[in-house]
């Protein structure tokens, strides 16, 4: 694969990298097992193939930030093509404001993973469920605590969502992605007037977005890894003195 850290690393920062065209059994893109709190903030994470969890693979890694990315064309190989965005096992993971589009599988799928954090995404164009919540009768008990909301999730081929109900604020809207040219990167910004570009949690985002501008001006968010920026109007009033 791509990156793959087992154990250990209680600083490790994956950030501005471009991870591409690598295949593996899990988390083809990025793996990460036994971590203590990592961040992967601003990576392009695409056409990566893997049987599972082909964009990013968690299993049991800590409290895993994961920040302005964008993953897209990545494939879960297997016949239920579990994940082909970000798949979260054991892990009480913040996913917040990504990019997740047209990938085969699902968009994010958790599992046994109390106190997971799903906000401020854009999950787009998957083949499988926008976002899922895996439980079984055997094996995987249910995830009871979590939140999910703030995200725009849109023409996922098995719907929005799987085993959890809509988030408080999600909608389902065309992101309005640049969507032209061979450069996924450029392909999966934003345009000006996208009905996306003020509709996030600043509770929960990032200071700053994949470009390293400045979220939350004019108290607003963009949902997604890349900002509209909203400029601040200032008003300046004369000075009056008296005598």
């Amino acid at each position: 694969g791509g990156l793959s850290v087992n154990s250990g690393s209680p600083d490790l920062i994956v950030r501005g990298n471009w991870i591409e065209d690598n295949t593996a059994g899990f988390g083809a893109g990025v793996y990460l097992q036994t971590t203590a709190a990592p961040w992967i903030d601003g990576n392009i994470i695409v056409t990566n193939t893997s049987n599972t969890a082909a964009g990013i693979g968690l299993y049991q890694a800590g409290v895993v930030t994961i920040t302005n990315n964008i993953l897209a064309h990545n494939v879960a190989s297997t016949t239920a093509h579990l994940a082909g965005g970000i798949l979260v096992d054991s892990s009480p993971a913040r996913i917040i404001n990504n990019t997740i589009a047209d990938n085969l599988g699902d968009g994010i799928i958790f599992q046994a993973a109390e106190d997971v954090a799903i906000v401020n995404n854009i999950v787009s164009g998957n083949l499988g469920h926008g976002i899922e919540h895996y439980s079984d009768t055997l094996w995987v008990s249910p995830t009871l605590v979590y939140t999910a909301a703030y995200n725009d999730i849109l023409n996922n081929s098995d719907g929005h969502y799987a085993g959890l109900s809509g988030g408080v604020h999600d909608l389902h809207v065309n992101p309005q992605f640049v969507g032209t040219g061979a450069d996924l990167r450029a392909f999966y910004h934003l345009q000006a007037a996208s009905p996306v570009s003020v509709t996030g949690s600043t509770a929960w985002a990032p200071e700053y977005d994949l470009d390293g501008d400045r979220r939350i001006l004019g108290g607003s968010v963009s949902m997604g890894a890349d900002e509209i920026a909203v400029v601040e109007r200032q008003l300046y009033l004369p000075v009056v003195l008296r005598h």
